[in-house]
């Protein structure tokens, strides 16, 4: 408040009034008891009787105390002044060495901040030269394994039609189109936008799929591919390998749901077998793999060497996946004690 509004410089006045009065005052003493002036006093004899003294004496005394009353009364005004007026400018120069102190806190963590965001920056700019560099591996492998990749799917194709009852060339067959798959996703330049983009396609063709067969009769381009899948076998695509490693791969089910529910097993598993997706279902392997992997990782870690811990540990360390369906929309959770994922 002292520095919104500045103290005025007061002066203070000396009782000029009173001091002329006492002049007076002595003058008129001295002129009433002079001889030189005996023929003034004769000539006004009323006017110098000891009467008309006291009460000239008192009038000027009265006044020359109201008068020095009145310059002590500004005496203090300005004593008080000058203690504001030097309060004011201690609180000045208070607030002066704040803001200096404040200006040089702020460019300490100024100088912090232009540090860090170069830091930042480095950490990007190396971060995005490793990407484009892995990308531009990833496009070359993707642009000479075109070829591999015709050479082997139509290897595989016919060994398949020419042995039937081998079970190694279907499941080669899977695993090569979940390479190729990734390998799509890695040279994606956003994996967002490219999987968005795939399921408008796969809706487009699921539509065309489904005119086709309200009219049977009408000749129309064949669908390149499958635009849907069931989400269970994309879940046990990816739950089995982790299972069998275990010795684990014992499911059970009904007519609608798979289950695995033993006591002794690390996995809990309850899914539903009548959920239809878009899309691709390596897509959903993958993210399923990735899940279940990490909940592995938190279920293991708390894992104790004794036999009766590693027993408690089976007890309560498992993993629950469950694949459910509502008239909307499909939920697929993947639960254990780690930290949240999402």
């Amino acid at each position: 408040n002292n520095l919104e509004s500045p103290m005025k410089i007061q002066r203070i006045a000396y009782p000029w009034f009173g001091s002329i009065l006492l002049l007076a005052m002595a003058s008129y003493l001295f002129i009433g008891n002079s001889k030189l002036t005996l023929s003034l006093v004769q000539s006004a004899p009323q006017l110098f009787t000891a009467q008309v003294e006291l009460i000239i004496l008192g009038v000027v005394l009265l006044v020359w105390l109201l008068d020095l009353r009145l310059f002590y009364n500004r005496r203090e005004n300005y004593i008080k002044n000058s203690q504001a007026l030097k309060a004011q400018l201690n609180d000045l120069i208070e607030n002066k060495r704040q803001l200096q102190r404040k200006a040089h806190t702020y460019s300490n963590q100024t100088e912090k901040l232009k540090a860090f965001i170069g830091d930042r920056l480095l950490e990007y700019i190396e971060y995005d030269e490793k990407f484009l560099h892995f990308k531009g591996i990833a496009a070359e492998v993707r642009h000479n394994g075109i070829i591999c990749y015709d050479k082997i799917l139509g290897a595989l194709h016919a060994a398949a039609a020419a042995d039937t009852e081998n079970p190694n060339y279907p499941e080669a067959l899977t695993s090569l189109s979940y390479l190729w798959d990734l390998l799509d996703l890695s040279t994606a330049d956003n994996i967002a936008l490219h999987i968005n983009n795939h399921i408008c396609e796969c809706e487009e063709y699921y539509y065309q799929i489904q005119l086709q067969k309200q009219h049977p009769n009408t000749q129309a381009e064949p669908i390149p591919y499958t635009p849907t899948f069931l989400a269970h076998n994309a879940l046990l695509r990816a739950i089995l390998p982790l299972m069998k490693m275990r010795e684990e791969a014992v499911i059970s089910e009904n007519a609608e749901f798979l289950f695995h529910t033993q006591a002794d097993s690390q996995f809990q598993l309850y899914i539903s077998k009548e959920c239809e997706l878009l899309g691709n279902e390596n897509h959903i392997v993958l993210v399923i793999e990735n899940l279940v992997k990490n909940a592995l990782y938190y279920t293991n870690e708390g894992n104790t060497d004794s036999t009766a811990g590693l027993q408690k540990s089976k007890a309560y360390n498992k993993v629950s996946l469950s694949l459910t369906r509502d008239a909307q929309s499909l939920q697929i959770v993947v639960y254990n004690h780690g930290p949240h994922v999402a």
